[in-house]
């Protein structure tokens, strides 16, 4: 660039960019020029096929013979229009090709040769970055879940308490849900009234089968339950028993418990139909029954 500069004398930016919009303009008159020129063909082929083909005939008729004149004219007419259409794609893509060449060599010259000039008072930035400071903040503090204290006095990990099932029964639970609210329509019409009752398992299916134990018959429930079962701890820590076992063991909520009756623990609970099937378990009865556990001295055996 520093040479072309030399040669050039002056602003080689300036001459690029004068030369760039010299050739857009040439490739638009050369556009037109070709519109014209088409035109012009498209007036002459009309003439020869209408007038010269008239001529063409009375020649024939009363002289016998036709010396190609019309033919001269249609190979002038052709050849002009396939000329209009080589000038205009030259022009015009050189035009485009000039003008992006023109672009590129502008802006490497901006990046490699030109003086960058200051114009007015320039200050450095004294305020930090607010990212920064964010990240140097947190490298000096250091949060653990045993900061926040045992997980066994967390409120959030206590699940709700069930006795223990002193029967073997099953007993069918239509889980109804009642609107606490009014549900209206865009137009303000209510289409569900609050108190509105229906059975959600006339609209959805229980994708698994949930099994119910309390800590101390967690590993009857894991020895019960299929792979894509989900066990539902009622009572104690379920984030320490899925740390412990390595394995998802889910906290029974209040709620979940009075929507599905359920009563005692452990227990099955599947759908069928529109129905939930609660199945109770008395395992002392059941241990007794198979000998595992001795009526008399209490002891395994």
């Amino acid at each position: 660039m520093s040479e072309l500069q030399e040669i050039l004398g002056g602003d080689v930016e300036f001459i690029l960019l004068i030369a760039m919009f010299s050739i857009v303009i040439l490739g638009t008159f050369a556009r037109t020029l070709s519109i014209v020129l088409l035109l012009t063909v498209m007036l002459i082929m009309y003439y020869h096929v209408t007038v010269g083909f008239n001529s063409f005939s009375e020649e024939i008729f009363h002289t016998g013979h036709y010396d190609d004149r019309g033919g001269i004219l249609l190979f002038v007419s052709f050849s002009a229009l396939v000329l209009a259409f080589i000038v205009r794609s030259f022009f015009v893509g050189y035009s485009v090709l000039f003008a992006i060449a023109t672009v590129f060599g502008v802006g490497a010259a901006s990046a490699q040769d030109l003086d960058i000039r200051q114009i007015g008072a320039v200050y450095p930035i004294i305020e930090q970055d607010a990212l920064e400071e964010i990240e140097q903040a947190a490298e000096g503090v250091e949060i653990t879940l045993e900061d926040f204290g045992d997980s066994d006095g967390w409120t959030a990990t206590q699940s709700h308490i069930l006795p223990v099932a002193t029967e073997n029964r099953i007993r069918d639970v239509i889980p109804f849900f009642e609107l606490p609210f009014d549900i209206p329509d865009k137009d303000g019409n209510i289409l569900y009234p609050k108190g509105f009752t229906f059975n959600p398992l006339e609209h959805l299916t229980l994708p698994n089968v949930l099994w119910i134990a309390r800590p101390e018959q967690l590993d009857w429930a894991f020895s019960k339950a299929d792979d894509f079962d989900m066990i539902l701890m009622a009572g104690g820590n379920a984030l320490k028993e899925s740390e412990a076992r390595r394995h998802p063991v889910f906290m029974l909520e209040a709620q979940l418990a009075e929507r599905m009756n359920l009563e005692f623990s452990p227990a099955k609970v599947w759908q069928e139909g529109n129905v939930l099937k609660v199945q109770e378990y008395d395992l002392e009865t059941q241990a007794i029954e198979s000998g595992v556990i001795a009526v008399s001295g209490g002891s395994e055996q």
